[in-house]
């Protein structure tokens, strides 16, 4: 698809869920031109969706970047100052980058002292994550900067914090990119060469024993994998066990006032229409009733569900990730096992292998109800009758009927929610046993005499390796 220019105007209509919904524009990237000296000194700003969002594509898109950056401006704020998905994220970016330029936005919600606090509060967490003391944050006010700058107030613009960000980042530019740069080449090379260093360590130790031995040494490693692989699944089924009390809890008062007004609204329904239905017969009556009320039912329980599944959508999804940190960590116990059973030498995971991004798709695919039908049955020797005769027993009896209805919806509605966990839950012990497969593989493979190694496609592939070759120095 070609580039499409638009007025900066026009930006929410593509970049946000109200002005492109689902991204139906199918929108990659959006590209903004300023005619800003600041930017002609070789800037450029990429503003990443941000990380635990409830859409994958988000996080990814976000991951994706760092590689690529010379720098990251790493914001959080004072309302919510360093969430576990933010301290995640910064482990990551060390990988990566190694200029940082931490903000604190928001500051114009605090007072002096409670701002102070605040700020002394991230800045210790921040020195402990990194394990610097050399750190340096920014307080800003986003919302006091843009003001100020429409204002034309240089003063106001200067107190907002966004001003020394600028200068610091002009710094930056002017003295620091080229040897940044340069140090984060290296580090990408150190990181290929200590993964290559340990897959010719695992080769080695394949050339130094005898078949029988390394036949030995994978029937352990198996054995050990296999305990690894069980305490992997306790792991998941402990997150399970807690994670569905919790979606019982969090529907439960929602949906009990839903289902209340919703009852009371078809009760008053049914009053008065058998109250307007005189001499129609009671079956005639009682499918104009069904007539007059479900569809409006069903709308709003589609609009309630449908609001419901999004919130908790993003709400179990923060949660996943959160679990999925301390669950993935257990993948580092594979190469310590084989330390100890192949006498001291560990094998690293890949940088492939280890991240703390979890890809669980969309968490609820199910839509509750979807084609709910509701057919209460009266008996035909009533239902012949005019509603006047009738009215009393239709009353009781439709009115049992409808709370079967409800019920039936709520019990379905959570249901839904449960089953929603328990296949993410089944995504994320998917994508865990997935790496924790490829680590074992690479170890098993490297002590038969071969190489596992992934290719450019993304494909994993064994290499026959020459005895010679196995048993030569490295």
């Amino acid at each position: 698809m070609y580039p499409e220019e638009a007025p900066v105007s026009s930006l929410a209509e593509y970049v946000t869920e109200k002005g492109n919904p689902g991204n139906v524009k199918k929108v990659i990237k959006v590209s903004l031109e300023l005619p800003s000296q600041f930017l002609r000194c070789g800037l450029e700003f990429v503003d990443t969706p941000g990380i635990g969002s409830a859409i994958d594509a988000n996080t990814a898109t976000t991951y994706g970047f760092l590689p690529r950056s010379d720098a990251v401006i790493f914001v959080t704020s004072v309302d919510t100052p360093l969430t576990r998905a933010e301290t995640d994220f910064l482990k990551r970016i060390q990988q990566y980058v190694r200029k940082i330029f931490f903000v604190v936005n928001k500051i114009d919600l605090t007072g002096d002292g409670e701002r102070q606090e605040v700020l002394d509060y991230i800045l210790n967490t921040l020195r402990q994550q990194i394990g610097s003391d050399e750190i340096s944050i920014f307080p800003v006010s986003s919302s006091t900067a843009l003001a100020s700058r429409l204002a034309g107030n240089e003063e106001e613009y200067r107190a907002s914090g966004v001003k020394t960000l600028q200068e610091a980042l002009s710094d930056f530019l002017t003295n620091e990119k080229s040897t940044v740069l340069l140090v984060s080449v290296l580090d990408k090379a150190l990181r290929m060469a200590s993964e290559a260093s340990h897959a010719l360590g695992l080769v080695k130790v394949a050339g130094e024993i005898s078949q029988e031995e390394a036949k030995k040494k994978i029937a352990a490693l198996k054995e050990r994998f296999q305990a690894l692989r069980q305490d992997r699944e306790n792991s998941l089924l402990d997150i399970r066990e807690r994670l569905i009390p919790w979606v019982k809890e969090r529907i439960s008062s929602e949906l009990g006032s839903f289902l209340n007004d919703q009852t009371r609204t078809l009760l008053d329904q049914l009053n008065d229409s058998l109250s307007h239905s005189t001499w129609k017969l009671a079956f005639v009556a009682v499918q104009d009733y069904i007539g007059q009320t479900l569809p409006q039912f069903k709308r709003n329980l589609e609009v309630w569900t449908g609001a419901q599944y999004e919130q908790f959508n993003t709400e179990l999804h923060t949660i996943l990730h959160q679990e999925w940190a301390g669950v993935e960590q257990e993948l580092l116990e594979i190469p310590v096992a084989a330390a100890e059973i192949l006498g001291g030498f560990a094998a690293e995971l890949s940088t492939d292998e280890m991240s703390s991004e979890l890809r669980v798709g969309g968490i609820l695919t199910r839509q509750p109800l979807a084609h709910l039908d509701w057919s209460p049955g009266v008996p035909l020797l009533q239902a012949c009758l005019p509603v006047f005769l009738v009215r009393s027993f239709l009353r009781k009896r439709l009115t049992v009927e409808i709370y079967s209805l409800l019920g039936a919806c709520g019990q379905h509605v959570e249901e839904g929610l449960e089953d929603g966990v328990h296949e993410a839950l089944g995504r994320m012990g998917s994508e865990l046993e997935k790496r924790a497969s490829e680590s074992e593989s690479r170890i098993v493979q490297a002590l038969k005499g071969k190489k596992l190694s992934k290719g450019s496609d993304g494909q994993w592939r064994l290499q026959e390796l020459d005895r010679s070759e196995l048993s030569a120095d490295t």
